[in-house]
């Protein structure tokens, strides 16, 4: 009798860390493929930075010019239709995004 509610308590607990398992590591929680918004200035030809400097955005042949704009960012790893689109609605195609933020810390350097 108590060997069996044991049982059937661990089998329960399993089944539940499964599920919790399953649930939350779906990549439907992958946040890769959501856009991000930005307050970008434009820091060289075809070169956005965001208004902090942390992260900088290649482009290719983007004549927006661009000073405090907010921007749309829609990025993906390794993807052929990123892009960064201005409040003016103009879409320009990005070839990288270079974050700072990722590879300098205020105390490391």
């Amino acid at each position: 009798m108590i060997r069996e509610l044991y049982l059937r308590c661990l089998s329960i607990l399993f089944f539940l860390f499964f599920l919790f398992f399953v649930v939350f590591s779906s990549p439907m929680y992958a946040a890769d493929d959501d856009p991000v918004r930005v307050v970008v200035k434009q820091y060289d030809r075809d070169v956005f930075s965001t208004m902090d400097d942390l992260l900088y955005i290649r482009t290719y042949q983007c004549l927006e010019p661009a000073y405090s704009d907010n921007a749309i960012l829609f990025y993906v790893p390794y993807a052929d239709d990123n892009k960064l689109q201005f409040s003016s609605k103009v879409e320009c195609k990005v070839v990288e995004v270079y974050d700072r933020g990722a590879h300098y810390s205020r105390e490391g350097r």
